[in-house]
């Protein structure tokens, strides 16, 4: 049997006005609770001799009003998050739209001189095939040079199979971040033909896929990792250094995330970008896009020898042709400094190479660490030799006198033997 409806349910025991005055207070007072609220209203009630309202009236009361009405009063951002209807919008081809964003991981690493510290990670994600295409991985805070090299791994031909994701984006989606809205992110958009869209200040939704492949990325890799560290936890000690952190994060990316089944299509990355691709739009060749997302340009002087930049010398011997002597642009990759790609007139040169690390490829960080180490070996020898010197001036017995000097005695020279001064009719 169906339990009957109370026939007074939705109306209050209160005069109208009081009923009206209750949820004023409600409404503009969110985070007041009900019986502070009641004591109000009763002390209103009784200068103008009114019956007062109970708890239960106002509790009642507070129940009738929208949720929604209660959240705005108290938190626009919160009602934006809750209540605002948004539109999600869906790329119809694989580089269609693109999405950037950067991310400070939930792990610990060592860095090269031994601190803990958080990789950050800066993403470009297909919207369609949700494919990340391109990434840059380090401890250098967000700017336009990371998002430059990003998009230099997104766009150009990957060596692995299994991560065929490349092309120049019709779409560049990101937030209002200062590196995002720089003008050599907006240079670099005209150059590469692509439209840069930023998302709506106050509005994270817009970078709801993105802000996804990151959290599949803390539960399906880093959490089983040592040194992962959640926001509300403390430091983990670390168990892995930088290079060994990002071999495995780009082996996961490859051949478990790009082969992993996405909830929202319901399909993998790889097979969703690979099926449904047009011919990728791409760059005239990698030197022009060297030239765009590489490093800022430093204007260098080829020498006899080469081209010395970053404490190093680089040399290729087709700089013999008409360039000695010459001022060129120099680029490189901060991750590997064991060559630099030369322009000349904004045309690509060649390819020099550092004859003494050509078998390796150190980081800047690497020169920057043995140059502090050089410099500090120095100083402990200068440090040795004061020590020294300071040692002996304070055990001497006695300084040593200077030596006698014999008196010699000044011949008187008469005035007769003084040279005559010619004067001039001018000096008079």
């Amino acid at each position: 049997m169906e339990r009957k409806k109370r026939s007074d349910k939705g109306k209050f025991e209160v005069q109208t006005d009081v009923g009206e005055i209750i949820k004023a207070h409600l409404i503009v007072n969110p985070h007041l609770s009900c019986s502070t609220v009641q004591r109000m209203v009763a002390r209103i009630c009784a200068k103008q001799t009114w019956p007062e309202p109970t708890y239960w009236n106002v509790y009642r009361i507070h129940n009738s009003l929208p949720a929604d009405l209660l959240t705005l009063s108290k938190d626009s951002a919160e009602y934006r998050r809750l209540y605002d209807m948004c539109h999600r919008f869906e790329a119809s081809c694989p580089n269609e739209i693109w999405q950037a964003d950067h991310n400070f991981m939930d792990i610990f690493v060592w860095d090269d001189l031994g601190q803990a510290l958080k990789p950050i990670l800066t993403a470009i994600l297909d919207d369609y095939s949700r494919a990340i295409t391109g990434y840059h991985l380090d401890f250098v805070p967000p700017s336009a040079q990371r998002t430059a090299l990003a998009l230099r791994g997104a766009i150009w031909h990957k060596k692995e199979q299994s991560w065929l994701a490349c092309g120049i984006p019709e779409k560049l989606y990101t937030d209002r971040g200062s590196d995002f809205i720089s003008k050599r992110l907006q240079n670099i958009s005209v150059e590469l033909d692509f439209e840069l869209i930023k998302g709506r200040p106050y509005y994270p939704q817009g970078k709801g896929k993105i802000e996804r492949f990151f959290e599949t990325m803390n539960q399906l890799f880093l959490c089983e990792l040592p040194g992962y560290t959640r926001e509300d936890q403390p430091p983990q000690k670390p168990g892995l250094n930088m290079d060994e952190f990002r071999r495995m994060f780009h082996s996961w990316l490859v051949n478990e995330y790009m082969h992993h089944k996405n909830d929202d299509t319901g399909e993998t990355p790889f097979f969703r970008w690979s099926q449904k691709l047009p011919v990728p739009r791409m760059p005239e060749s990698q030197e022009r896009l060297h030239m765009l997302l590489m490093t800022i340009p430093d204007r260098r002087l080829v020498r006899n020898d080469g081209i010395h930049t970053l404490n190093l010398r680089y040399t290729n011997t087709e700089l013999q042709e008409g360039y000695v002597r010459e001022s060129v642009v120099i680029r490189y990759d901060p991750t590997d400094v064991s060559q630099v790609f030369v322009f000349h007139e904004n045309k690509f040169v060649c390819v020099a190479h550092c004859p003494e690390i050509s078998d390796i490829k150190p980081t800047s960080k690497d020169i920057q660490k043995a140059k502090s180490l050089r410099k500090k070996n120095l100083r402990t020898k200068i440090s040795t030799a004061q020590a020294l010197v300071k040692l002996y001036e304070t055990d001497s017995a006695r300084p040593i006198p200077p030596p006698e000097i014999e008196e010699v005695a000044t011949p008187v020279v008469s005035k007769s033997q003084h040279p005559v001064i010619r004067r001039y009719s001018v000096d008079e």
